[in-house]
């Protein structure tokens, strides 16, 4: 297997099981302006932005709410921070762990806020083993754009072809493979066999 220079990880779902406290946090902001959409409808898109919410809402329930983007995601923040304490790791944490014992550079690309982001890593205890860290401020566009996978291996001082990435939708797989990178879908039902050894054991050296 090829090994690699700098390993690059998604947050939500990837490195910590957040989506359902994100889902949460969107149905909370909504609910207190007025609108009780179901989780389901809520879970059945990757929540990118507020404003994205608000056109599936009015698209799809006729629902236009009287406030901003920014009261609704302050919302969504506030209450993500309050329930934080309910998030837990997924078994990448390991691979990123082993990664960082071995020397290996390490980096999140993130499409959340950089807010969420740091608190979720802190919660975890796992702030330390990353050398960047890239949120949604830093890029002008999000995911599927490769701008956060790219600037994550800038800050890492790797070229993008000498990183691995990890992630677990197909919106970011498709930026990290915007990006030039080697993609590890950590979706146990996407994973072939070299990338489940991949996901497994992957050494830096």
């Amino acid at each position: 297997m090829p090994t690699y220079d700098g390993y690059i990880f998604d947050f939500d779902g990837t490195l910590l099981d957040t989506e359902r406290l994100g889902v949460d946090a969107a149905l909370a902001a909504l609910a207190r302006f007025g609108a009780h959409p179901p989780w389901q409808w809520c879970a059945a898109e990757p929540l990118v932005s507020m404003a994205r919410l608000r056109t599936r809402l009015g698209t799809d329930f006729g629902i236009h709410l009287d406030c901003s983007d920014d009261e609704l995601t302050t919302t969504a923040l506030g209450y993500w921070l309050d329930h934080r304490d309910e998030i837990r790791p997924t078994p990448v944490v390991a691979i990123a762990v082993e990664l960082a014992a071995a020397g290996a550079r390490l980096a999140v690309a993130s499409a959340n806020y950089a807010e969420l982001v740091r608190a979720g890593l802190e919660i975890a205890g796992i702030a330390t083993l990353f050398d960047a860290v890239v949120t949604r401020e830093h890029v002008r566009a999000v995911k599927p754009a490769p701008e956060a996978y790219l600037l994550a291996a800038a800050r890492l001082g790797v070229a993008p072809g000498r990183c691995l990435a990890y992630e677990n939708s197909s919106v970011g797989i498709d930026a990290a493979i915007g990006a030039g990178m080697t993609v590890v879908d950590v979706r146990r039902e996407n994973r072939s066999p070299a990338t489940d050894f991949a996901f497994r054991k992957a050494i830096a050296h």
